[in-house]
């Protein structure tokens, strides 16, 4: 989002049916590693979003409501994504293969439909 200058006011303004912000995290330590989904008025998007991405990993977590300004400013259901840790030994190894991160855009895209589902 920083290359098309999009802050809450374009995004309101365009107004499209869901917007994803989709990130790599980092983190002191290189023993943290996976996904985390991020909400501030749409938890059920994103909790649809960390159900998918828990299969990267075979973890249990939860999204978690987070004060981003972009979330917290949106009108429309939307959902940051960290894809996992840059400075995680594993998630490091597994984002060297293209077959992984084809595998975090398909559950990114089946979380969403499963949003667009239930809702």
């Amino acid at each position: 989002d920083v290359g098309l200058g999009l802050n809450s006011a374009t995004l309101n303004n365009y107004r499209p049916d869901l917007f994803i912000s989709i990130h790599m995290n980092t983190y002191p330590s290189s023993k943290i590693n996976g996904a985390q989904a991020f909400y501030y008025h749409d938890e059920l998007l994103a909790n649809c979003i960390q159900k998918e991405l828990n299969k990267l990993n075979e973890k249990s977590k939860s999204a978690k409501k987070g004060d981003i300004y972009l979330l917290r400013n949106s009108l429309v259901p939307s959902c940051l994504v960290e894809c996992g840790f840059v400075t995680g030994y594993l998630d490091y190894q597994n984002f060297q293969k293209e077959s992984y991160k084809k595998l975090v855009a398909k559950y990114i895209k089946q979380g969403i439909e499963n949003y667009l589902l239930t809702s």
